[in-house]
């Protein structure tokens, strides 16, 4: 109802031109914002009459795409949108460098393959997505796009040398440092970086590390960093001697916890951090992180494997904390009284067989988070016997009735067609097989002695 309120009242005010099956639109009007839904017969011969001369903002679905006007008719559009068109063709943006007051250029999740060299003519433009397209290259005109803002890319796409002459960049996402040599030297020219994804991966030279610890200590204003490696040490990551105060988000995997990770880092709300290995001081550093909202924590490996992490023995810690999600094997870890007080939402992954034989049992004390409404759980039960699994469902599932805020548990159980048959219950099936094989034997021989019997 209210989307039908709002498409009538914009189509009244002449705010936006909609062509569906729905509502017929006045194309007597000047149109300043032109949306295509879908591919009906009569849209051909209305688009045939349309002037295009005023549209501002063309946007057009995936089932509409055949009906695509020429981009030679749109002399003054600032925004074309042709997300999700995957039947468009390289042909069908080959004016797009004429287009000089465009400012949005959205090309995600098409079919498209090559950007055209005049797209460095567009000098008004701002946004830029080729996310999840076939473009593998771009063309060395793009260094003139001065100020475009934010570039979203996939880590298959080759960066051209002069990056860093587009000094209005704030967005870059996601590039592959190895795939463009020296984006990692430029990098620290784009000083008005705020968002940055990049990935590690393929052929990899020591002085990439060199050349990023440099670049990266320069972006003063970075507020959002991703760092993803396959195959590639990021150790050089956790030595980065900086400070980034403006930083609210961060991703990575690293082997341990670095040392500018800490409460210095005041506007930091979002970690989503894979570790080979942590400690109990750790998680100190961690709660002392005045503002940390969100937390996610992927660990390989607890340093102490006879104790479990103990979160809660500081109350000062975790403030603000309102999601966590722990994934660890073993399921090391243990809130006591007091841990994370504001914790509402909590996620735990682990293997029942590596918990069970690190620790004999599944306790983590649950009941202690006194503002938690959900709980998620996830067991992988391979090579786990049933008891062992329903043992661990059991222990995870208490934790509604014990804890005074009876907080919602989801209990998920994965690879449970791997999972090992009980010791007991098996030698109890071979009991009864033999006793049912002997029961059989005896039927028959009684069988036997009976018709002996009746032929005598």
């Amino acid at each position: 109802m209210v989307l039908d309120l709002i498409t009538s009242l914009s189509i009244e005010e002449n705010f936006v031109t909609t062509l569906d099956s729905h509502q017929p639109s006045d194309l007597s009007k000047k149109i300043h914002r032109l949306s295509i839904q879908n591919n009906q017969e009569h849209h051909t011969m209305s688009l045939s009459m349309l002037s295009f001369s005023h549209v501002r903002s063309f946007i057009i679905f995936p089932s509409a795409t055949k009906l695509m006007p020429p981009l030679s008719r749109f002399q003054v559009v600032r925004v074309l949108d042709l997300e999700g068109c995957r039947d468009l063709e390289n042909h069908h943006i080959d004016g797009v460098g004429n287009l000089f007051h465009l400012r949005y250029l959205g090309l995600r999740d098409t079919n498209i393959t090559k950007i055209p060299k005049g797209v460095g003519n567009l000098y008004c433009l701002q946004t830029l997505d080729l996310s999840q397209s076939g473009i593998i290259d771009l063309p060395s005109t793009i260094v003139h796009l001065r100020k475009l803002v934010c570039l979203y890319i996939e880590t298959s796409v080759k960066l051209p040398d002069g990056i860093g002459a587009m000094k209005s960049l704030q967005v870059l996402s996601t590039v592959s440092v190895s795939n463009s040599p020296n984006f990692s030297k430029e990098l620290g020219y784009l000083s008005d970086m705020r968002v940055l994804k990049i990935f590690l991966s393929g052929t990899w030279d020591k002085n990439y590390e060199k050349h990023l610890l440099c670049s990266l200590c320069k972006l003063t204003k970075i507020k959002e960093i991703s760092i993803q490696s396959s195959g590639v040490p990021t150790k050089f990551i956790v030595d980065l001697g900086w400070t980034p105060h403006n930083l609210q988000y961060f991703f990575g995997n690293i082997p341990r916890l670095p040392e500018w990770m800490n409460s210095s880092l005041s506007e930091l709300s979002t970690l989503i951090i894979t570790l080979d290995k942590i400690q109990q001081e750790d998680l100190g550093t961690l709660g002392n992180i005045p503002f940390l909202n969100y937390l996610c924590v992927t660990v390989h490996k607890i340093k102490k494997a006879e104790e479990r992490l103990i979160i809660g023995t500081d109350h000062a810690n975790f403030n603000c904390l309102s999601e966590f999600h722990i994934h660890n094997d073993s399921l090391g870890i243990m809130f006591v009284e007091g841990a994370m007080p504001r914790l509402q939402t909590l996620e735990v992954t682990f293997q029942i067989r590596e918990a069970k034989d690190e620790y004999n049992n599944f306790e983590v004390g649950l009941e202690n988070l006194h503002s938690i409404k959900l709980v998620t759980i996830r067991m992988h039960c391979s090579g786990s016997s049933l008891v062992e699994v329903e043992e661990a469902d059991a222990a995870m599932r208490k934790t509604s009735h014990v804890n005074p805020k009876h907080p919602r548990v989801d209990v998920i159980r994965y690879y449970e067609d791997e999972m090992i048959e009980d010791e007991e219950k098996s030698q109890l099936d071979e009991e009864a097989f033999k006793e049912q094989e002997i029961n059989s034997m005896v039927v028959f021989y009684h069988k036997q002695d009976d018709y002996c019997e009746t032929e005598v």
